[in-house]
């Protein structure tokens, strides 16, 4: 299944086989694959926190691997889940894109709360929705 798939690629990005420096483009890309791989990925790094903030800290990559996993989530739930994980977590490095993700999810969630069902109702009518993805830059 896809998700045991997403599962051994997180795994293998953190194996000797994977440069150090393309593990955060490795886990965006099970990040960006939807939200069952957004949601594995962020579990991922919860789970290896300590090794992500060994490997990185300080650096562009430790940023970068923030936001690709954090930025794209709409949940107000998840907002709180990761703005806490990083008040318990410091990550001075990161600090910038841990704030910018939250700002994120902030304007996602309101968008989903105020237009979402317009969207749901979209996929009544095929046109409606193709526009309506392109203009916003769906994120579901």
């Amino acid at each position: 299944s896809q998700f045991r798939v997403e599962g051994k690629t997180l795994d293998f990005a953190l194996s000797d086989k994977v440069r150090s420096n393309d593990t955060p483009f490795v886990i965006a890309g099970v990040a960006s694959s939807g939200h069952e791989g957004r949601e594995q990925s962020w579990n991922f790094v919860k789970n290896q926190y300590s090794v992500f903030l060994t490997r990185y800290s300080g650096g562009f990559l430790f940023q970068r691997l923030v936001q690709t996993v954090c930025a794209d989530f709409v949940e107000m739930e998840k907002y709180k889940e990761i703005e806490k994980f990083f008040s318990e977590n410091k990550a001075p490095s990161a600090e910038r894109a841990i704030k910018q993700s939250l700002e994120s999810i902030k304007v996602r969630s309101g968008w989903l709360e105020r237009d979402g069902e317009a969207w749901h109702n979209g996929f009544k009518r095929p046109r409606f929705l193709v526009l309506f993805c392109f203009q916003i830059n769906i994120l579901l």
